[in-house]
């Protein structure tokens, strides 16, 4: 005589465990491609940040070497052509850099302008370095640029550069006194909202 083997299946409460365990499981695994997706967003928009960054700090210390001075006006005086002088500022919350070159001493300059996005501030300040007052070397003075690049998101690049083509012992500091090892004229920043532009003036 053949026994009918029965087909025993899951039960209600064996179901809903096995369910339970898997939605643990899959809502474990979102969290973690969510983060990995979070963490790859962050680190690209940290990228970017930084190399842009790193293209207006390249702008800066090339002409801040052969440049005489640094000063500031209102953006919309900032010519398009034939400029003499190398201009930051923003227009429509990009930042702009214009540089000129002369090629051709029989054309006018070569004008470049390269817009940036992203971009919070820039700030500039020319500070005089002066030998300690026991120093037996050379007492004259010499003058750097030191910069402040900030982006929207939070990135910052500090830096300075020595800027060869000024006279520290005729450049006059506001503030400056005669005593002091490093003295240093105002602050100069533009922020996406301003109306002013740096000047680097050759």
């Amino acid at each position: 005589m053949n026994r009918v083997k029965s087909k025993r299946g899951f039960t209600l409460v064996e179901l809903i465990v096995t369910v339970a365990i898997l939605g643990m499981v899959a809502s474990m695994g979102v969290g973690i491609v969510a983060n990995a997706i979070k963490n790859y967003s962050t680190a690209s928009t940290t990228s970017q940040e930084q190399d842009t960054a790193l293209k207006i700090e390249k702008f800066i210390l090339n002409n801040a070497r052969v440049d005489s001075s640094v000063m500031t006006l209102p953006s919309i005086q900032v010519p398009k052509s034939d400029i003499t002088a190398q201009y930051v500022y923003f227009n429509d919350n990009r930042l702009i850099t214009l540089s000129s070159v002369i090629e051709d001493l029989n054309q006018p300059p070569v004008v470049t302008q390269i817009s940036y996005d992203g971009v919070e501030s820039v700030t500039l300040q020319i500070r005089r370095q002066k030998p300690q007052k026991d120093s037996t070397l050379s007492k004259k003075c010499y003058m750097y640029l030191t910069y402040t690049i900030k982006m929207v998101n939070g990135y910052t690049l500090e830096g300075q550069a020595v800027m060869n083509n000024i006279d520290a012992s005729s450049y006059t500091m506001t503030g400056a006194s005669s005593d002091s090892y490093t003295d240093s004229n105002e602050v100069m920043e533009i922020t996406k909202n301003s109306t002013d532009a740096l000047v680097l003036v050759k």
